[in-house]
């Protein structure tokens, strides 16, 4: 069966619709204008070919209406009203020229408020049977016998076979989107079943298009793509830069890890040990003092030579009096005295034990035109 089988099945059902309409209102509804048998075939011809020309103008046979959304049925009413204007000027036309049997106004619109409103129930009840039609329950499965009697065999195929297509939203509800969410929706080939559109218009957020909702950008989280159980993002946005589409699907990638690993127990399968060695920093050159008080404690250069000025002045330690804390800190030299660094070993050992003592002392080479005051 082709895809388009349902869209005609719709057609001869709104058909039937149509002549059922006029059998009651036209031949078997007894008012004081009374028509005769070609009364009612002049009238009911008339709005035959006025509903159904609007229709297929309108493209009405080409929406999909298993996913129809408010816009479907907008559609159809705008269309239909367009109709109703026509008949009743036809009507009018006709009167003026040709000496027909008149319908009152009243009659003709509750010919078309009737057809109109048995059009959207059919399409109601056929989205309602595609999308809860299924085989565990009686009430599921009378569904399903309605949605073959509404599309045939190969829509129950579909509607089945929609459970295992890859979920996906479509980033951009423009025409390029929406044009891709129809052309998955229509064939049931298709691998993919667009759940949701994301979009940046906050005007389209909150719509629904051939029945699927429109997400603002901003206000889509990772928790509101699970709810539509959204696996995978397309992008259907030509102008959007390649850093943000990067962006967007790194974040899905890095949440599909996520729910990979949740709730999972971890072992621990291997534990390597390895020792490693790392030298002591240099000791400080006035710059490099200044970058690190920079990098670590946002201090201005001004700050930290003044501080420093402090620290070798001397501040008052309690049980010590007033100390200098630090050598003089305008020098570009690497050179520590002997006698420093002999008094640090011994309280290295002495504190801590010999473990902890490196063995020797570090030199670091100094330019040959530095000023030594580290000493």
């Amino acid at each position: 069966m082709k895809k388009t089988s349902a869209r005609w099945q719709l057609a001869v059902y709104d058909a039937v619709v149509l002549f059922v309409v006029d059998l009651l209102l036209l031949a078997f509804y007894r008012s004081n204008e009374e028509l005769s048998l070609n009364g009612v075939l002049l009238h009911a011809s008339i709005g035959f070919v006025c509903i159904f020309a609007a229709r297929f103008v309108g493209q009405i046979y080409r929406q999909i209406w298993r996913y129809g959304g408010i816009q479907c049925y907008i559609r159809l009413l705008v269309v239909d009203g367009i109709a109703f204007i026509a008949i009743a000027a036809i009507e009018m036309t006709l009167r003026m020229f040709v000496p027909i049997e008149q319908v009152t106004f009243s009659r003709l619109l509750s010919i078309s408020c009737m057809n109109l409103l048995a059009a959207l129930a059919i399409r109601m009840i056929y989205r309602y049977c595609f999308k809860c039609g299924t085989a565990d329950t009686h009430f599921g499965q009378f569904l399903r016998l309605l949605l073959r009697i509404f599309a045939g065999e190969e829509m129950i195929h579909a509607n089945s076979e929609a459970e295992h297509k890859i979920k996906i939203a479509i980033i951009g509800a423009g025409r390029v989107g929406v044009t891709l969410a129809e052309e998955l929706l229509a064939s049931p080939a298709a691998a993919y079943i667009p759940r949701c559109f994301i979009d940046v218009s906050t005007e389209k957020a909150g719509r629904s298009i051939h029945g699927i909702p429109v997400l603002l950008e901003d206000e889509t989280t990772l928790e509101t793509l699970r709810r539509h159980e959204v696996q995978e993002v397309v992008f259907a946005i030509p102008g959007m830069s390649e850093e943000k589409k990067r962006e967007l699907e790194n974040e899905q990638k890095a949440q599909a890890v996520i729910d990979d690993i949740t709730g999972k127990e971890f072992t621990v399968t291997n534990v390597k040990k390895v020792e490693k060695k790392r030298s002591c920093a240099p000791p400080f050159t006035t710059s490099t003092l200044q970058q690190e008080a920079s990098r670590k404690l946002g201090f201005t250069p001004k700050k930290t030579m003044m501080v420093a000025q402090q620290l070798y002045e001397g501040v008052d330690v309690a049980g010590e009096g007033t100390l200098g804390l630090i050598t003089y800190m305008r020098t570009d030299s690497l050179r520590l005295s002997e006698e420093a660094m002999a008094a640090a070993a011994q309280f290295i050992r002495h504190r801590y034990g010999d473990s902890y003592y490196y063995g020797g002392f570090h030199a670091f080479k100094t330019k040959g035109n530095a000023q030594d005051d580290h000493e």
